[in-house]
């Protein structure tokens, strides 16, 4: 379970709010936590977020109250297109740690944010701007009762469909892949059923957690429903309901014979894959 933000200022402590927070949390993490110090004429400890599209990033931006959003940029590397958000203001930098302090569930996160802490608070000492905040290392695991997995989902989940020409097989998945963490992949496993493997590679090894039997997809379905995916991939999720209505829908099956339905389907699943 989550702990309760205690610092929290009291006009943001809704159940929204805190929905919101646990999301950004689970999202920051999928994202790989874009903590870093800007190295000018005066050093800034920084907060980015890289995301293809802005929409996400802007609904970041009007709940947090603060930070930028800017682009699009192009990624020299892949010569991919990427939007920004930005927080260099100090204060909004501290309120941002605060957030995320003993909050964090990978342990690669952890210790990204304890260096990331310790940067912050050699600046505060040599600046003397405002105290220190110390390292919070907590136990966290998600559960289906807060946000942290939908915002996890929303960085790092895949919504996916095959369909072969025969009609003899259908399938759609949803899958979690990330480097290491194979003792939060089995716990994840334990709580969403679904697929585990790992694979080792020369970067690392490679834990993927992929959700395809009905059971599964519906109690991860329900989940969703509930604590709602925010950026472009809810229109993912919104398709792999749909393709899931129809190979479990009784009232379906008899359609499922004709051409249209058929070409119906296969475009869904087809642009199921896009985002």
């Amino acid at each position: 379970m989550f702990i309760s933000q205690e610092n929290y200022t009291s006009h943001k402590d809704t159940q929204e709010h805190k929905k919101f927070i646990e999301w950004f949390i689970g999202f920051v993490e999928g994202d790989a936590f874009g903590g870093y110090v800007r190295k000018s004429h005066s050093m800034k400890i920084m907060f980015v977020i890289h995301q293809k599209h802005p929409k996400v990033l802007h609904k970041i931006k009007k709940h947090l109250g603060f930070g930028r959003v800017t682009g699009p940029f192009v990624n020299e590397k892949n010569k991919g297109i990427y939007f920004q958000y930005a927080v260099s203001k100090q204060e909004h930098v501290r309120e941002l740690i605060q957030i995320f302090n003993g909050r964090f569930v990978l342990k690669k996160t952890k210790k990204r944010f304890e260096e990331y802490l310790k940067i912050y608070n050699s600046l505060q000492l040599i600046q003397q701007t405002s105290s220190s905040i110390d390292f919070q290392d907590n136990l966290i695991l998600p559960t289906l009762q807060d946000g942290w997995l939908s915002g996890f989902l929303d960085a790092e989940g895949r919504f996916s469909g095959t369909v072969q020409k025969d009609w003899f097989k259908i399938s759609i998945s949803v899958s979690l892949v990330q480097k290491e963490e194979k003792e939060l992949f089995e716990y994840l496993k334990s709580m969403l059923g679904g697929s585990l493997s790992f694979v080792e590679e020369s970067s690392g090894n490679i834990s993927c957690l992929k959700i395809e039997s009905i059971a599964d997809r519906e109690r991860l379905m329900t989940y969703l429903d509930e604590y709602k995916l925010k950026s472009e991939k809810y229109i993912s999720f919104c398709r792999f309901k749909k393709i899931h209505v129809r190979l479990t829908d009784g009232k379906f099956s008899c359609r499922m014979t004709r051409p249209k339905a058929q070409k119906r389907l296969v475009r869904l699943i087809k642009n199921i894959n896009i985002i």
